[in-house]
């Protein structure tokens, strides 16, 4: 195609994003609601041990977790799935705001679960705070999405938020109150509660926050028949934050239990209040939800923006300009890193339309979103019907524009950087085969070689960027001369910035280009060359080492040949 990123075959993977329910092997699910005392048809995992005990109408069990990982909320899945399968009537409580209620019930609805819809609900909890203490885990969104199928089974399940607003005492007083109210509200039933470790404890104290007493401890002062089991593991990740705010995967120590997961009950109560201990065995983390679906939204984007580019490209093939325009403008006003590229893709193809207006439209979008290829645009003979018109020059002023923003360096000559872009302008196509007027362009190389060393001259004080360009400037041409301009460049900008990379490897580059141009072998392997009409490395001198290259701010040599390999895949191959 004639114009080089507009319109290219984007390599980005499609995948087919579905939502895998944690408990269930196969279709376990019987439609219907059950009659009184029926089992809900479920395929449970196996069971845990010390669960049956727990799993008893009119009974409270709270289960104290360490919040942010996968096996937390995946086990008290399955205690619920373990009840249902024995023809309990279930109400789960969660740790969400009980303002979020509705919400809640919205998505437990019979409506969104015949949508067999599952994004992730556009709530406070799931979206603002969610990662604070690995509350909002995809974990437990996994969890809300397996409950929800049971309801969808007919299982005589309620789910119930608990948590809170208000300072902690106040926070910890009202999530024992709703919880109480939800057991009340059906007293017959099992009720089964999810919390923090922390919050779960029976005793008053609680660790950093001493006047306000935990939820657990609130719940035992009511004198109803509760059991309260602690958390487990063997060790491995959660995801949490610190004081900080600072929020990443952390490690857990392990408590050498067992591998497996199990339920304890004890003699007598721990000193924390526990009346026993639920165990995971090695835990996960597992970070927030809405970061899993901020990645799934991104890839099932990304898929869609691929195929329609795919038909972008097709009606460009076929000729069909109209549908090629329309199709790569719609991308256009979608957010991406091709954005700019769609723009200008649709421009192209309003053209060939000759829809002159449209495509100076999409043309002026590209430069707002940052297209630069300005050696191109001026000659994609897609724009040829463009170049008479009058707007054409400012389109082309504003590419060049985004052009040596891009090159630019804080501190540079933008003067001395608009001979460098020139200089490469006169070059453009040279290595593609394309021929060259160099009884034009050779006295223009010779002033701007002059004129940037006039520039440097001139800078007081001097710095290492302005160097840097320079030497690209000599860097361009072909000569043992040139190359070794370069090389005295580079070397006085390393002089006066020993920081800086660009000025490393640029004297590596004009080290390796006085060598090629010498006939012998360069040092580090950055110059290329034709052989059979294919791009390979110019040859290296064995000696030089990795690590060397790594001094001088380049890769390895096998990703250096792999780069100059690459150069020859055609775009969109």
């Amino acid at each position: 195609m004639s114009h080089s990123r507009g319109l290219r075959v984007h390599l980005v993977t499609s995948l087919a994003v579905c939502v895998s329910l944690l408990m269930w092997a196969g279709p376990a699910l019987a439609a219907g609601a059950p009659g009184p005392g029926a089992a809900v048809k479920v395929a449970c995992g196996p069971k845990v041990p010390g669960v049956e005990e727990l799993l008893k109408p009119r009974s409270l069990v709270v289960f104290g977790e360490v919040s942010g990982t996968v096996e937390g909320p995946r086990f008290f899945g399955e205690v619920v799935c373990q009840a249902l399968a024995q023809g309990l009537t279930v109400r789960v409580g969660l740790l969400i705001r009980q303002d979020e209620q509705s919400d809640l019930d919205a998505f437990m609805s019979e409506a969104a679960i015949a949508a067999k819809d599952t994004p992730l609900p556009r709530t406070a909890f799931w979206w603002v705070g969610s990662q604070l203490r690995g509350m909002g885990t995809d974990a437990l969104f996994q969890l809300v999405l397996t409950l929800r199928e049971l309801k969808r089974a007919g299982a005589p399940l309620t789910v119930f938020a608990f948590d809170a607003g208000g300072k902690p005492a106040e926070r910890m007083a009202a999530q024992a109150r709703n919880v109480l109210a939800a057991v009340d509200e059906r007293p017959e039933d099992l009720t089964l509660v999810l919390t923090h470790l922390l919050l779960a404890r029976t005793v008053k104290s609680r660790p950093g926050d001493e006047e306000a007493p935990p939820m657990g401890w609130h719940l035992a002062q009511a004198k109803r028949p509760m059991t309260v089991l602690g958390g487990s593991h063997d060790g491995g990740t959660t995801w949490g934050c610190t004081a900080l705010g600072e929020c990443a995967v952390q490690p857990l120590q392990a408590h050498g239990e067992a591998a497996r997961p199990f339920i304890r009950r004890w003699a007598s109560p721990s000193k924390n209040g526990f009346d026993g201990v639920f165990h995971l065995g090695v835990v996960t983390a597992s970070e927030p939800a809405f970061e899993v679906a901020k990645r799934t939204q991104k890839l099932a984007d990304e898929a869609r923006m691929k195929t329609r580019r795919e038909k972008a490209d097709a009606a460009y093939k076929a000729k069909q300009y109209t549908d090629c325009a329309r199709l790569y403008e719609e991308s256009s006003h979608e957010y991406s890193s091709e954005q700019d590229q769609d723009a200008y893709g649709a421009a192209c193809c309003h053209a060939l339309a000759k829809d002159t207006r449209a495509a100076f439209d999409m043309l002026r979008r590209a430069a707002s979103l940052g297209f630069d290829d300005w050696f191109h645009i001026q000659r994609d003979e897609d724009l040829a019907i463009l170049r008479t018109h009058r707007l054409w020059r400012e389109r082309l002023a504003a590419v060049r524009i985004n052009l040596r923003l891009s090159w630019h360096a804080p501190g540079g000559d933008l003067a001395l950087l608009d001979l460098l872009i020139d200089e490469h302008n006169d070059r453009y196509g040279e290595d593609e085969g394309v021929v060259i007027d160099w009884a034009q362009v050779k006295p223009r190389s010779d002033a701007r070689r002059a004129k940037a060393l006039q520039m440097l001259e001139a800078r007081k004080p001097p710095n290492a960027v302005d160097h840097v360009v320079a030497a690209n400037i000599f860097l361009l041409g072909d000569s043992v001369e040139d190359a070794r301009k370069a090389r005295e460049l580079t070397g006085k900008a390393m002089a006066l910035d020993a920081k800086s990379q660009d000025a490393v490897t640029a004297a590596a580059t004009a080290e390796d280009r006085e060598l090629k141009a010498q006939g012998k072998p360069q040092r580090f392997g950055t110059q290329r060359h034709r052989v059979k009409g294919q791009w390979r490395l110019y040859p290296v001198d064995p000696k030089t080492t990795d690590a060397e290259r790594a001094k001088w701010k380049l890769p390895p040599l096998e990703e250096l040949k792999q780069q100059a390999e690459e150069e020859n895949t055609p775009a969109g191959g």
